[in-house]
């Protein structure tokens, strides 16, 4: 049976708890340093204090040596004094001791020894009215060391209630912080089987969870405005598809039983219906594919080259672009801004009388594809109306969808398509300009290739133009 993860509580409250007990155990190695300095330094300098005291009470003897005062007698105890000859002067020493205390009595500088670690022997050379002699004193450590074991436990027993406090703090800091974890998402399993709407509502950004929590609800604003975009294109979808199949059924249905020379004109009815379905279904595939097109940028020269095949021609309507700038690049994939293009420029192909011009300028940080068409333009009140999906057709065989497909592409890479009113048709399509010198790697080109969209159907798919309707015909002069 495989082992359960620990939770993110729970691993906070170990890791929490692990790294005091680093801390603690380093601090507690610190203290038994400290402490076991200290006493040897402090026993060290108790010795000497007391071998300074014996050195200043004693007096000169006959023959090299040296004899102890009452005074030097009194501060004797654990005091051994060797004269010239190294013959001791005083009390006895210790069995124990009486190896390293004459080694020490025949010391001729200062020497500190240390004897199981339980004695600290100090030899002291000195001179006594011109008397060479040398004291030796003895400090039990046993004293010292019960004390620093006293401190280091004392140090280990906090640690060890260091470790358990930060692990239930954490535990507990842990337990209110993750509590808003939770309960978000308890709300998200809640909504999300059906419902777009709901949001958490932490308040102002106060702290990470918070932060979170704004942000997620900003996600879910754009997810329920994407799908209302979405479920808004497939309902227009489905209206334009269902009338070019109710005529196709109707047409087909008359066809039948009529004389074969008359069916000329349900015939032509028919592929004119099919090549509404097609407009159609490119619309959706064309949308599709600027969603996923990913980031990149693309030459302006390139896209106006690459523009040339995917718009279908129109007896005497000829396409005129502009040289573009070889420096201007657009900071957006080149399959989102021709898929935002083709539908302006074939829309314009569809209403001009003689030519369409195209061209591309740079407007400060932002690339400008202006559009331009010498048919009778667009009024000031249908500005707005004409990028409204399946408003309707103008009579030139458009699915009512190009021009809202185009800007909805274009802002899914950061730019806008806009109409200019006017005596002629304008269109600009705004999008971010990049850097003039890219490398040569960040640079994105169509694929090459037929377009499957443009292929599903023989005859050549068409685009809208503006909203159908009277103000077409009413906007000249």
């Amino acid at each position: 049976m495989a082992l359960r993860s620990p939770s993110l509580r729970a691993r906070l409250v170990l890791l929490t708890m692990a790294t005091t007990a680093v801390a603690m155990c380093v601090l507690v190695l610190g203290v038994h340093e400290l402490l076991t300095r200290s006493t040897e330094g402090d026993a060290a300098a108790l010795l000497r204090d007391r071998t300074r005291a014996v050195a200043a009470t004693l007096q000169p003897a006959a023959e090299r040596s040296v004899r102890l005062t009452p005074a030097a007698a009194a501060l004797g105890h654990g005091i051994w004094v060797f004269d010239a000859r190294g013959e001791l002067v005083g009390e006895p020493i210790p069995p124990s001791l009486a190896r390293p205390v004459t080694a020490l009595g025949h010391a001729r500088e200062e020497r500190t020894l240390e004897i199981s670690g339980r004695t600290l022997l100090l030899g002291r050379p000195v001179l006594v009215d011109g008397v060479r002699a040398v004291i030796v004193g003895g400090l039990d450590l046993r004293p010292y060391e019960d004390a620093e074991h006293r401190g280091v436990l004392l140090a280990g027993a906090l640690a060890v209630f260091a470790v358990g406090a930060s692990g239930l703090s954490a535990g507990f800091a842990a337990r209110r912080t993750l509590v808003q974890v939770r309960t978000m998402l308890r709300r998200a399993d809640e909504w999300r089987l059906n419902r777009t709407d709901g949001r958490f509502g932490l308040g102002p950004p106060v702290d990470e969870i918070s932060r979170l929590g704004g942000t997620l609800d900003a996600m879910l604003d754009r997810i329920r405005e994407a799908l209302h975009t979405e479920r808004m294109l497939t309902d227009d979808m489905a209206h334009e598809l269902r009338t070019p199949l109710s005529v196709i059924r109707a047409e087909a249905q008359l066809a039948i039983g009529v004389d074969p020379l008359a069916r000329d004109e349900q015939l032509h009815a028919i592929v004119a219906a099919t090549d509404r379905m097609d407009e159609a279904i490119r619309t959706m595939l064309e949308l599709a594919r600027s969603t996923h097109a990913g980031h990149g940028r693309c030459a302006a020269g390139e896209i106006l080259a690459e523009l040339a095949p995917r718009v279908p021609p129109r007896p005497g309507v000829k396409v005129v672009p502009a040289p573009a700038d070889a420096s201007l690049y657009i900071a957006a994939p080149a399959r989102a801004v021709l898929a935002a293009l083709t539908p302006v420029v074939d829309n314009a192909v569809r209403h001009a009388r003689h030519e369409v011009g195209i061209a591309v300028a740079r407007r400060g940080d932002r690339a400008v594809i202006v559009v331009r068409d010498d048919g009778s333009g667009v009024r000031a009140e249908d500005q707005e109306s004409i990028f409204v999906p399946g408003v309707g057709d103008d009579g030139h065989g458009g699915a009512g969808l190009g021009l809202a497909l185009s800007r909805r592409i274009a802002a899914t890479v950061g730019g806008s398509v806009s109409a200019i009113p006017g005596p002629q048709g304008v269109f600009e399509l705004d999008f971010p300009a990049a850097r003039r010198t890219p490398s040569a790697a960040a640079e994105v080109t169509p694929p090459a290739g037929p377009d499957p969209a443009r292929s599903a159907s023989a005859a050549p798919p068409r685009c809208p133009r503006r909203s159908r309707g009277p103000w077409r015909r009413g906007r000249s002069g």
